[in-house]
């Protein structure tokens, strides 16, 4: 192995341990109970963004990001435009949804126009 790879491999090591620590895990739950949450929280779009990306959603949304959140996930085929200025996270909405719909398994890949 190269030097390069071994310090890629150390760096993401750092990485991994980094997000294993940043990220709460309670322990207390049964597999029921966590079953229950996921649940929920995939009923609960905005809430699920929050509970896995509380670095990213920091903030409350805002009423219209709210809005634009459950107008698209509400739809199997949805093309919109967010027509929004740049500093109203238009690309982390985006983001969050797209994580949404992939990991929630609603969609299992992007079809070429």
């Amino acid at each position: 192995m190269k030097q390069i790879d071994k310090n890629a491999l150390v760096d993401w090591e750092k990485y991994k341990e980094d997000v294993m620590r940043s990220t709460p895990v309670d322990q207390s739950m049964s597999h029921a109970e966590r079953e229950r949450h996921r649940l929920y929280l995939e009923a609960h779009p905005i809430e699920w963004i929050k509970f896995f990306y509380p670095g990213y959603a920091k903030y409350e949304f805002a009423d219209f990001q709210k809005k634009a959140i459950r107008r698209i996930l509400a739809h199997d085929e949805w093309y919109e435009v967010l027509s929004w200025s740049r500093e109203l996270a238009k690309s982390t909405i985006t983001m969050f949804i797209v994580l949404f719909l992939t990991l929630t398994g609603k969609i299992k890949g992007f079809r070429k126009p």
